[in-house]
């Protein structure tokens, strides 16, 4: 029997592996003996944020009861508005009274009438069954998961008004509800929608950051396989390693195809089959976290990851290393796992992060694959390949990139092999016969273009920034104007 049949869903029991310190944190914030307050948890998707909470506080009903804890669950995604999440809190408590046998027909009737409540007679309504709750010595533990989907739900009497009621309840002594809200999302963004400002949640909400695996949970990991008979050598740990980024569903993924055999790792683990069974767990992960890093900030994460770099600063690079998505080596930043980059990569051909860039590159791949066939004819690589060793290697490392792209990412991947080349790379291509192929497009002297497209490597290239880097002014002036410039040069040579 495979122990990770249930990859994707909430774990519970043994299958429940490290997170010792959230464990720790939660309990003593939310289930201690004397007060308590409400948590965020937050972190990226599939980081095990709901089993996180299960298991910390949900599991142990007779130690519930002990503490005195009504605890119920709910999902914000399955509700349509407001009115109808403060209600089912309300409705799961009373239910929840009702199995311990704690229900009086006051507590009954109250939550009658917050089913029963117009909008305009709900938070009274609310109130006052709560008020009841904390008056039989109870404390009410709501967890609502899924919490940043409510910034999409209907505000029927309004966003402000929802959101400060939540506050309210989960701060006023005389009807206090402990809430424990789980998001995808940083809360500053719901409350920013709202109209409040990024400390709103601060006096009321603790965050707990659900980051990957760190060290000693990804030895407890392999060690859990290694009761299974799954017994990795170090080289075959740190492939799994590197190529889930840790990411909790990533690892759940290697590990349920490693026991259904799926994966061999007897005579060394197979690194195509591997991906092969990770493809689409990757894009289940990716198109969740393009999602919530959606708009200007998805923009920033590309600038980061791809490059060019344009108004990205150091608070965007603290807050993307604070939820994870991105990891430091040394003085530089990575994707947590090397698959993201490629999707980011793959993304950032779709989405223009600064369009006069985007132009300028797309018009110079254009007409430099047109000369290259003029030049060369319509096998151009392999007379490219030959011409200079760096243009086979050039040419190889982008066709695996392509490789690996259209694999994970399917026929929507690029086929043409010099979008997957930097404006450094072009040069060098233009330099293997100037008057061919640089002169014809751009004009002028190989060391007056040399000097441009070396600022240009620059700025595009993610690899040549470290952590502190943000583009200042002058250089994004400059940058644009080489840009016009290759544009204008390419307008008036493809025209003669």
């Amino acid at each position: 029997m495979n122990p990770f049949s249930d990859v994707g869903t909430i774990v519970t029991g043994k299958r429940f592996l490290g997170r010792q310190a959230e464990v720790g944190f939660l309990q003593a914030r939310v289930i201690n003996g004397s007060g308590f307050g409400s948590v965020a948890v937050v972190g990226m998707p599939r980081s095990g944020k709901s089993s996180l909470v299960h298991n910390a506080l949900l599991s142990d009903h007779p130690k519930l009861l002990e503490r005195r804890v009504l605890a119920v669950e709910l999902d914000a995604g399955c509700c349509n508005d407001f009115t109808e999440l403060f209600s089912a809190s309300t409705q799961e408590i009373s239910a929840a009274a009702v199995r311990c046998g704690l229900a009086t027909p006051q507590l009954l009737q109250l939550s009658d009438s917050v089913k029963n409540a117009t909008s305009d007679e709900l938070f009274f309504a609310v109130r006052g069954f709560f008020r009841v709750i904390t008056r039989l010595n109870w404390r009410p533990l709501v967890v609502i998961d899924e919490f940043d989907s409510a910034r999409n739900l209907e505000y029927s009497f309004g966003v402000q008004r929802s959101l400060h009621f939540i506050r309210e309840l989960a701060s006023n002594p005389s009807y206090k509800v402990c809430f424990v809200l789980i998001s995808k999302r940083e809360l500053t963004e719901i409350s920013t929608k709202a109209g409040y400002d990024g400390l709103y949640w601060a006096n009321v909400l603790t965050t707990c950051p659900l980051a990957v695996f760190n060290d000693f949970e990804v030895r407890e990991y392999f060690q859990f396989l290694a009761i299974q008979d799954i017994d990795l050598n170090e080289e075959q740990q740190n492939k799994i390693v590197e190529l889930t980024g840790r990411l909790p569903f990533l690892l759940d993924a290697v590990a349920f195809h490693l026991c259904e055999g799926d994966i061999a790792f007897r005579n060394g683990l197979s690194e195509t089959q591997l991906m092969k069974c990770l493809k689409n767990y990757y894009l289940s992960v990716f198109r969740s976290l393009t999602d919530v890093f959606s708009g200007e900030r998805l923009h920033k994460l590309l600038q980061l990851i791809v490059g060019p770099r344009n108004d990205i600063t150091p608070n965007d690079l603290d807050e993307f290393l604070r939820y994870g998505v991105i990891i430091e080596s040394g003085s530089k930043v990575l994707p947590f796992c090397p698959a993201l980059g490629e999707y980011l990569r793959y993304l950032g051909r779709q989405i223009e992060i600064w369009p006069l860039w985007s132009k300028s590159e797309r018009s110079l791949r254009n007409a430099l694959e047109s000369k290259l066939i003029e030049r060369f004819g319509d096998n151009w690589e392999a007379a490219l390949g030959k011409h200079r060793t760096r243009f086979a290697e050039l040419l190889k490392m982008c066709h695996d990139q392509m490789a690996r792209e259209l694999e994970k990412f399917g026929p929507s991947g690029s086929k043409r092999v010099l979008d997957y080349t930097y404006p450094q790379d072009l040069f060098e291509i233009m330099c293997a016969d100037w008057d061919a192929l640089g002169r014809s497009l751009l004009g002028g002297e190989k060391q007056e273009w040399a000097m441009k497209f070396n600022f240009l490597a620059r700025i595009r290239n993610p690899i040549a920034h470290n952590r502190s880097d943000a583009l200042p002014d002058y250089d994004k002036d400059l940058a644009e104007g080489y840009c016009k410039e290759i544009l204008n040069k390419l307008e008036l040579n493809l025209a003669t």
